[in-house]
């Protein structure tokens, strides 16, 4: 094996161990912790009667004016009726925790 041959297989090695670390870091204790504000605005959203889409297209009729862009929720929302879950504190962080991963994925 050529010398390049061994430091791009160590360098894939060192990456995917980055990205493990860091998705680890990411779920550890993910529904245990307690929420901030943002979150607790998403847990209401979650709970509500409303799809994913209706988040995204009507969110100042919901949260008015002041409130934040609604992608996180709105994606949060759309696993939840997507694939009939639950909506604990783990699967409202969720989608926030995989945004995380992959932005680390992004940067390496």
């Amino acid at each position: 094996m050529s010398t390049l041959a061994v430091r791009t297989k160590w360098w894939i090695v060192a990456l995917i161990g980055v990205i493990a670390l860091a998705a680890g870091f990411r779920l550890y204790h993910l529904g245990v912790s307690s929420f901030r504000a943002d979150t607790m605005l998403f847990f209401d959203i979650c709970h509500r009667p409303v799809s994913g889409w209706v988040v995204f297209t009507q969110w100042m009729e919901l949260m008015g004016r002041t409130a934040q862009f609604p992608f996180s929720p709105a994606i949060t929302k759309l696993l939840i009726d997507l694939f009939h879950l639950a909506p604990p504190a783990f699967i409202i962080c969720l989608p926030n925790a995989l945004f995380g991963i992959l932005t680390v994925f992004g940067i390496a």
